[in-house]
Parts: structure tokens; sequence; C-alpha cells
């Protein structure tokens, strides 16, 4: 077993940058950059709710037929609901402007979340390393 420590915070570079920071047992927070281009992409949930707190800027959300932009200001920081088995996606509401921090959190409270973030950002950011490294094929 190897005594290297799992990260807490994982970042990936512009033009879909993101960064997803674990820290905090039950929750994930996302910070989108300026012009990031990122996507949670359509999806949906079979074994939880989630919940998606605005912490500071604006997004863009698709739950189901519903399209809005949901903004946090100095004294509002709105949190929706985003039901099991609900199709969502959210993302910047525009490219330019401040960064735009999310918290996410799920009902029931599983740890998945973390679990599901590590697995596919390995993906994303080991991949091509992998690629490239006659040794690991």
């Amino acid at each position: 077993m190897s005594d290297q420590r799992i990260p807490s915070v994982i970042e990936r570079p512009l033009p879909n940058g993101v960064i997803y920071d674990m820290s905090t047992v039950g929750q994930v927070r996302i910070t989108l950059p300026e012009s990031s281009t990122w996507s949670s992409g359509l999806h949906w949930h079979e074994t939880h709710d989630e919940y998606l707190k605005v912490v500071k800027g604006a997004i863009r959300v698709r739950l189901g037929d519903l399209r809005q932009v949901i903004s946090a200001t100095d004294g509002n920081q709105p949190e929706i609901k985003v039901p099991r088995y609900a199709w969502h996606e959210w993302q910047r509401a525009a490219p330019e402007g401040e960064e735009v921090v999310v918290i996410e959190r799920t009902e029931p409270d599983d740890n998945e979340k973390a679990i599901f973030f590590w697995n596919l950002n390995g993906v994303i950011l080991d991949s091509p390393k992998m690629l490239s490294d006659e040794t690991s094929v």
C-alpha cells in the first residue's frame, strides 16, 4: 500500500479550469475561474439528492426542463435542491467576471461525491501522461 496521501484539493487548468476542494467533510467546494468553460455535464443521481449553494458569482442551471441563472450577493447565498433522478447541469453564467464558487453536498451524505471527483479527475489529469509513457502500456 502506498503511503501517498490522497489530495483534498484537485485543480484542472483552463480552458475547463476548476478547483475541487474536498477538505471539509460532507461537501465539495467548487471554484470556476474567470473564462472557465467547465460544465458538470447533463446527469442525474440515483442514490441521493444534491444541493448547490452559490457562494460567489452566478451559475446557469438546467434542472429538468427549467433553465435559470442563480446569483450570490453579499447578503444572499442561494441553495437549490436537485432531487434524485432529476436531470441537471450547471456552469458559469458568463465567461467573464469574478470567479464562481459553489458548494455541493448530498443527502444522504455518503462521501461518494469526493470519491467520484477523485476518480474522474484522476482519469482526466493522468490519462495523457499514461498514454505518453511507454512503461504504462
